[in-house]
């Protein structure tokens, strides 16, 4: 009995892994074909295309750790690399709106996007600290400092969605208000 259970997880371990280089596989694919469409349509290596790259290589990187060692402290780099690298990504979409309606969202969100450095900058200089490195022990199985990051993605998709939501507030020039 216990040899037929072993098998089948080894099949399901199997099919996981498979699932998983399909998709990061795929997933890569698409991110490569945008970079390369941003740099012919613009002729340079503008930010989409750094980002894009970056992403690029995160995923690869992820995926060699889930094929080989898994090591927590670069687990978290690139988990708090990759949604960094989102937010700054949407910071440079918003600080390149052009016009009225650019400066208006640009002076509605400044006041997030400080605090949201300053948070992941705390994250960053909270996992050099002993009780909070990206570490697994015997009494905590899933480091602070990962779900710390994962907040601030949470709170990065939230924001999103009221910005989303509320585009005519964001967009709205200041000057009408007043």
């Amino acid at each position: 009995m216990e040899e037929h259970e072993t098998t089948g997880e080894h099949i399901f371990h199997i099919i996981k892994t498979s699932f998983i280089v399909a998709k990061i596989s795929l997933v890569t694919l698409f991110l490569t074909c945008a970079a390369i469409k941003y740099y012919r349509r613009y002729k340079s290596c503008n930010y989409q295309t750094v980002i894009l790259s970056i992403y690029i290589l995160m995923l690869l990187t992820l995926l060699a750790m889930d094929l080989s060692m898994k090591i927590i402290p670069v687990f978290f780099v690139l988990v708090l690399g990759a949604n960094y690298f989102n937010f700054i990504g949407f910071w440079l979409m918003v600080r390149n709106l052009p016009k009225i309606k650019g400066r208006s969202l640009r002076r509605r969100t400044m006041c997030y996007f400080v605090i949201m450095n300053i948070l992941y900058l705390a994250i960053v200089i909270m996992a050099f600290f002993e009780p909070f490195h990206p570490k697994c022990t015997q009494e905590k199985a899933y480091p602070i400092v990962m779900s710390w990051a994962s907040f601030l993605f949470v709170i990065n998709y939230f924001f999103h969605c009221v910005v989303n939501y509320n585009m005519e507030f964001f967009i709205k020039p200041i000057e009408e208000e007043q």
